[in-house]
């Protein structure tokens, strides 16, 4: 395989794909009209859209502000500068027939794809809020299940060479228990990427009910442990091999706990950061 540029998702998507469950009702009906209608977004105006999607012509103008465009004409012009950029690009999936070298490129590329949307994803309000609630946490417990366990392991080794004391639960009966040791001082990190890994959203039903604050690192912003939560930290990734939509955004949620750690280790001007093996 030929050396290939990367591909990058649209922007205006990857923006999107952060913003959506924080967007009205409206708001997201202009969301899933462009999704689907990609192919006429450059033709059609925004009494057309605001007709077909069933809202206001001033909910298309604030859909465009809040994903960070000053109107629908300017929405239009990114988006046709992103259309036309010329690519032969591939998003990293794996395929049978993938030679050795191929593997080598698709992998790289879709981790470095990983962590450059998860660049754009990634709420700097929301990090602000996570870096100062984990600072002053009383404790700080992570909660896990399968493929998430080894993110929350690491995120326990890095605050460990801080001196902050964490706690690791990646079974529904250990997270069972400790939440009834939960207090509004407690601070819970919980790792999912659907967002929709039953144990954990029902252990964070009654950590919310504690009043401990729950920060999530997930892919979807709009899943039940996004809307549960306090803090939501989205990252996102592309198809690796098969099904598993979870392989490069773990890369993202690595990146992501590192902004923690340092954010929180700056915060409490640690001068020598113990490098744990």
């Amino acid at each position: 395989m030929d050396q290939i540029d990367l591909l990058k998702t649209p922007q205006w998507e990857v923006r999107l794909r952060a913003m959506y469950g924080k967007l009205g009702v409206t708001e997201q009906r202009v969301a899933d009209f462009l999704k689907m209608n990609t192919d006429r977004i450059l033709d059609i105006s925004i009494a057309e859209m605001a007709k077909e999607a069933q809202v206001s012509e001033s909910t298309v103008v604030r859909f465009c502000r809040h994903l960070g465009y000053k109107g629908l004409k300017e929405f239009k012009i990114y988006f046709a500068q992103e259309r036309s950029k010329p690519s032969q690009a591939i998003d990293g999936g794996i395929n049978f027939n993938d030679s050795l070298k191929d593997l080598k490129s698709k992998i790289f590329q879709g981790s470095v794809n990983a962590l450059h949307d998860s660049l754009e994803t990634l709420d700097d309000v929301e990090l602000e809020r996570a870096v100062e609630v984990l600072h002053h946490a009383r404790n700080i417990d992570i909660y896990s299940i399968g493929g998430s366990t080894p993110i929350a392991n690491y995120t326990r080794h890095q605050f460990m060479k801080i001196g902050v004391r964490t706690n690791v639960y990646n079974d529904k009966d250990s997270q069972r228990l400790s939440i009834t040791q939960l207090s509004k001082d407690d601070v819970l990190i919980a790792i999912s990427c659907s967002g929709e890994t039953r144990e954990i959203v029902e252990s964070m039903g009654y950590a919310h009910e504690q009043g401990a604050t729950i920060i999530c690192i997930t892919n979807s912003p709009n899943s039940h442990l996004a809307r549960i939560s306090d803090i939501r930290l989205i990252n996102t990734g592309a198809r690796f091999f098969r099904d598993d939509m979870n392989a490069y955004s773990r890369q993202a949620q690595l990146a992501t706990v590192n902004i923690l750690f340092a954010g929180v280790a700056l915060r409490k001007g640690n001068t020598k950061v113990d490098d744990a093996r």
